[in-house]
């Protein structure tokens, strides 16, 4: 019987190039769920170490504001026209397409304008969209929606009140992150609209996976002196340290 001929095998160099290659992916596969999930143990932690340990609220003469949760962004809800930072000047050149004067309140968020643009709700949501929002490369846009009164958005929504000189502060955290003409107006977004009461103008800042709109908003209320987390990614993170007194929506 003829034997059968020998079965051909890889040439060492091959199976050396081919074990270091699984080696190296094995790797980089490891240290990406290392690095996702140290972000997820950032997230979660630092969100519960507040800064601002001593802040009460203020009097009844304080400024009422308030945090609005949609489970992914957090935006800030603040007057208009406060003596101590009419926020309303700064909006004169905005796109809206009702007065401006029939309003007391804005409700303000600052993020990735493609993002903002393109995903006016949940179902327009897009994989590349969130990517290159994390990335660092979009640029970044300031949404207004204006109100006629301290509405309650959502049930997550939390009221704080501050000072007048903590609002200030909070204010001039807010219009520090427009882009403003010669005028010291903010430059709108043209034809840019969710809805006829809200207008987008231009950001400023980069919108990355360590700065998202939560972060911005932290980084507004520890300006003010409001107790709230280290670093602030998510909602939840944002709202885990916020004063045990803040107050929830009423209940009917």
């Amino acid at each position: 019987m003829a034997e059968s001929a020998p079965k051909s095998v890889p040439p060492k160099s091959k199976l050396g190039l081919r074990r270091r290659v699984v080696r190296w992916l094995a790797r980089f596969f490891l240290l990406f769920v290392g690095a996702i999930s140290c972000y997820a143990l950032c997230v979660w932690g630092l969100g519960r170490i507040p800064v601002n340990r001593d802040f009460e609220h203020a009097d009844s003469n304080g400024v009422e504001i308030l945090l609005i949760d949609n489970g992914v962004h957090a935006d800030l809800v603040v007057p208009l026209n406060h003596a101590s930072f009419p926020m309303i000047r700064y909006l004169e050149n905005g796109k809206f397409m009702v007065a401006r004067d029939m309003f007391e309140y804005a409700i303000i968020g600052w993020g990735s304008r493609k993002f903002y643009l393109e995903t006016e709700t949940w179902d327009d949501l897009r994989v590349s969209t969130v990517g290159y929002a994390l990335s660092g490369f979009d640029r970044t846009t300031v949404h207004v929606r204006l109100l006629s009164g301290l509405d309650w958005p959502t049930d997550a929504s939390r009221q704080i009140r501050i000072s007048p000189d903590q609002f200030a502060r909070l204010g001039e955290h807010i219009v520090s992150s427009f882009q403003l003409n010669n005028d010291g107006k903010g430059i709108p977004i043209v034809g840019a609209h969710y809805r006829n009461d809200d207008a987008f103008f231009e950001g400023q800042g980069n919108y990355n996976l360590f700065r998202t709109c939560n972060v911005w908003v932290g980084q507004g209320l520890k300006k003010a002196g409001v107790r709230v987390g280290v670093w602030t990614v998510t909602p939840n993170a944002l709202f885990a340290s916020l004063p045990e007194d803040a107050r929830r929506q009423p209940t009917p």
